[in-house]
């Protein structure tokens, strides 16, 4: 990052917004260098603050709209254009969708694949997302517990989101009384909520057990809010220990109930785990062995095997094949599904693994599936199915993929990170 010119910092511009950035920003041109402007459209003439510089151009406060956009909508939320949780609430539905999919289609045109046919946007209804990370910080004895601001790092109390499952967001106001009573001044952490079968799953991240006084009031805060149950975890990627377990907290994946370890992973939606299911299910049609990789707690490993479906599952976390195996047991289905932990990134499935199977699928984290791709790549199973949140690590494995002589049968967007610049993606290869 350079640091901001004298002659640039502090300058109030006028500048006509040409079009939208990977972040949702409106992006006008001063000369050579691009400026990024938030909560601003194309087709805005705007007067704006340069605040800063870095490598990929000046970035502005916007002042005033001079000329406003016909793509311009009201918010749904009150507190959309603080919050940094969305970028995008204030922009019509088929410039969105168009946004949207540009994001996918400019990966792909990165890594040279043009013109391939893509299905519409499939949009995920609002209030829909049942997993959620919040922010809390306690000053002079008040909670704050939200989002963090756009632009930097307070945080944005939430008494409202169309984005969240309506049962978290009735949380949000009893959390922050129990809280109060719970932390002391200064105290900073982050809150995991997953919306589970059985009620609210809840992780407290960088907060230590502390005394037999101090377990006991986390108890009743349990009690109190009908959480599941209630953990802590003393940092990011630390392991989390159950306070509290009043009902354990099960997620059902094709009709089949799997414990959620505190924290893990699913889908952020119900309905876009039911879209991917849903096109994988369509693939699938003929097969009869098939392996789930990168597979947290099963979501698609499990739909496979109710379409009668051998399955091998693998994931490197111990964590989701513990949970996962132990709900395949539960279910009977020991003979059809076996979950095996494995670090695909640094021992990918190859040639003499991947030859019993007529599918595979794999969704890996946000970083992607570069060794993984390489083996299927160079593999001769008949049908892929991917899955990913990241277009640019989507369309390098994409590219792997194609090189090695898979075409594309079918490309769907998923918009399940409502009016965010994020998009999930939904692709289906054979040879």
């Amino acid at each position: 990052m350079t640091r901001p010119s004298n002659s640039a910092l502090g300058t109030t511009l006028e500048l006509t917004i040409d079009s939208l950035g990977a972040r949702g920003d409106g992006v006008a041109r001063l000369g050579n260098r691009r400026v990024f402007v938030p909560l601003a459209l194309p087709g805005e003439f705007v007067r704006v603050a340069i605040e800063d510089e870095t490598a990929d151009g000046l970035r502005a406060r916007l002042i005033e709209r001079l000329a406003t956009a016909p793509d311009r909508v009201e918010p749904p939320c009150p507190h959309f254009g603080v919050c940094g949780g969305c970028a995008l609430q204030h922009l019509s539905e088929p410039s969105y969708a168009a946004f949207k999919t540009a994001r996918l289609v400019d990966a792909l045109a990165d890594r040279g694949l043009h013109d391939i046919a893509m299905a519409p946007l499939i949009r995920i209804p609002p209030n829909s997302r049942r997993r959620v990370r919040f922010a809390v910080e306690v000053h002079r004895g008040v909670v704050h517990l939200g989002f963090r601001a756009a632009r930097g790092r307070a945080i944005v109390d939430l008494t409202s989101c169309p984005v969240t499952a309506p049962a978290i967001v009735a949380a949000l106001a009893p959390l922050r009384t129990a809280l109060a009573r719970l932390l002391r001044n200064g105290a900073e952490l982050e809150l995991a909520i997953t919306e589970t079968d059985n009620g609210l799953d809840l992780v407290l991240i960088g907060s230590e057990a502390g005394s037999a006084e101090h377990r006991v009031m986390l108890a009743s805060l349990a009690r109190d809010l009908n959480l599941a149950r209630l953990s802590i975890s003393s940092g990011a990627n630390r392991p989390a220990e159950p306070i509290v377990v009043l009902a354990e907290p099960v997620i059902r994946f094709s009709g089949v109930p799997v414990t959620l370890p505190p924290d893990g992973f699913v889908q952020p939606s119900a309905a876009g785990e039911a879209a991917i299911v849903s096109v994988l299910a369509e693939a699938a049609k003929g097969a009869k062995r098939a392996a789930d990789l990168f597979c947290g707690l099963g979501a698609l490993g499990l739909a496979l095997t109710a379409a009668g479906i051998r399955v091998e599952a693998f994931d490197s976390s111990a964590e989701s094949i513990v949970a996962l195996d132990a709900g395949v047991r539960r279910a009977d289905l020991s003979g059809r599904l076996t979950a095996t932990r494995r670090d695909l990134n640094r021992v990918p499935l190859d040639g003499a693994a991947l030859r019993k199977f007529d599918l595979v699928v794999f969704d890996p984290p946000r970083p992607g599936a570069t060794a993984q791709a390489a083996k299927l790549a160079a593999s001769r199973v008949p049908c892929i199915v991917a899955v990913s949140c990241n277009p640019a690590t989507f369309a390098r494995d994409v590219r792997a993929l194609v090189d090695g002589g898979y075409q594309i049968d079918r490309l769907i967007p998923l918009d399940q990170f409502l009016w965010s610049p994020h998009i999930e993606i939904i692709a289906v290869f054979r040879r």
